[in-house]
C-alpha cells in the first residue's frame, strides 16, 4: 500500500501470488476504507479476516 494524505493506492495478491486488484486506489476517508474492506471481503469468500496481511 502507497500511503499519501488524501489518497492510498494498492493491490491485493492472495498467498499464492495471485493478483485479484492491481491497482486500487482508495480515498483518505470512511468511504475509501468501506471500498477497501468490500473489496477484501469479495475475495475472501467464506475465509475471515485472520487471512488479511499487510506486506510492504
Amino acid at each position: 500500500m502507497d500511503v499519501a494524505k488524501s489518497k492510498h493506492d494498492c493491490c491485493i495478491i492472495d498467498s499464492d501470488g495471485v493478483i485479484h486488484t492491481d491497482s486500487l486506489r482508495i480515498t483518505n476517508s470512511k468511504k475509501g476504507f468501506d471500498s477497501l474492506y468490500s473489496s477484501i471481503l469479495s475475495i475472501l469468500g467464506s475465509r475471515n479476516l485472520e487471512h488479511v496481511k499487510n506486506r510492504t
